[in-house]
């Protein structure tokens, strides 16, 4: 267990440390800075024995040659890998620099400046682990947030094209096609009380929600192979701070609550097209939450619930930018701390079997 201390304590700090060098230094060096920090990170994570729920199975695939079992992108990769003669590692490797190398760059298309923010809630909100899991959709997550540029930007060819590369690595990428046309609108930031009445109603309605998604989408589960995931709902929560009726989920919420209430408030400035696309994101993360949460579908909220983490960056950087709010700089303080309390807990309570870490042996 020691030894899993000592090996994400090493990689949140190298990263902040990395990351705060970025926004700090010339352009002709911060792709150097970025692959080569990332690389280290990827050798790291991805050198790892049996760490991670999902692990043997990837590695099986791997080792036996079980390519019909996934996607034909991620089943490319690997056969090239293996009929080169390389080691299982090397898959992970490659999975863990492109996860966090297309969330980075995913986040500086909306300023460099939020990403030791992002990288601090990548690992306290206890992703980092999800992703040592999960790995192919955690994958198509990154590449889905490098894409938010071209909705921004209105390259409707170019989000479809990131997108369907995306579905050969995990085919729930396809699902994320209509949200080009969904996330760019500010209406719903201006509107505060809409967002807490549409939060508050799907909580409140939440176990209706489940009785019918359980009795009336097992067809649309099987379609969108989501079934095999209904028996790994509980393995999957456990990355979790707690379980519905734990202080962690009291806590998101309260979270949650405080950038409803006070992002656009605390965000004075103009809010930018990436602002608008990621809270959206994130909005549509927190409804599915209350709607989804412990059904198999839960997994198709991976790709919103998440956009959390940047939304964080965003509000948590303007805040201690801002030469007012003392009372909301107090409180980023105080829920960063006990984030790092969490993410700790997340290691000596093994979430995903992130714990203990052991390396491979060639």
């Amino acid at each position: 267990m020691q030894q899993a201390y000592i090996v994400y304590t090493f990689l949140l700090i190298f990263l902040l440390l990395s990351s705060c060098i970025y926004d700090k230094i010339s352009s002709m060096n911060k792709n150097l800075l970025l692959f080569t920090s990332i690389l280290i990170c990827s050798l790291v994570l991805g050198l790892r024995d049996n760490v991670g729920v999902d692990f043997s199975n990837y590695e099986h695939i791997f080792t036996y040659q079980y390519f019909d079992e996934v996607e034909g992108g991620y089943a490319l990769i690997n056969k090239i890998f293996y009929y080169l003669g390389f080691h299982s590692c090397s898959i992970f490797i490659l999975v863990a620099f492109l996860q966090l190398f297309m969330f980075a760059k995913g986040v500086e298309s909306l300023s460099s400046r939020y990403l030791p923010l992002a990288i601090f809630f990548y690992f306290t909100t206890l992703y980092l682990f999800l992703s040592l899991n999960v790995m192919r959709q955690t994958l198509t997550f990154s590449i889905f947030v490098y894409s938010i540029r071209f909705i921004v930007n209105k390259q409707f060819i170019r989000y479809v094209i990131t997108l369907l590369i995306a579905s050969t690595i995990h085919k729930s990428a396809l699902v994320l096609i209509p949200f080009y046309f969904l996330i760019n609108n500010g209406w719903l930031l201006r509107h505060r009380i809409v967002q807490l009445a549409g939060y508050f109603t799907t909580f409140a309605l939440a176990p209706y929600f489940l009785d019918y998604i359980w009795d009336h989408f097992e067809t649309l589960a099987v379609l969108s192979g989501y079934e095999d995931y209904a028996d790994s709902i509980t393995t999957i929560s456990e990355i979790e701070w707690g379980n519905k009726d734990g202080a962690g989920v009291y806590l998101w919420m309260a979270i949650d609550l405080w950038v409803m209430l006070f992002f656009t408030k605390v965000r004075t400035e103009s809010l930018t097209k990436y602002d608008k696309a990621f809270y959206n994101l994130y909005y549509m993360g927190l409804l599915l939450s209350n709607i989804v949460a412990g059904s198999y579908l839960d997994r198709a909220n991976l790709y919103f619930q998440n956009f959390r983490i940047i939304v964080y960056a965003i509000f948590f950087y303007t805040i201690f930018k801002s030469k007012n709010h003392f009372v909301h700089k107090v409180i980023a303080v105080a829920v960063m701390a006990i984030l790092i309390v969490f993410f700790y807990m997340g290691i000596t309570n093994k979430a995903s079997q992130c714990a203990p870490f052991e390396f491979v042996y060639f």
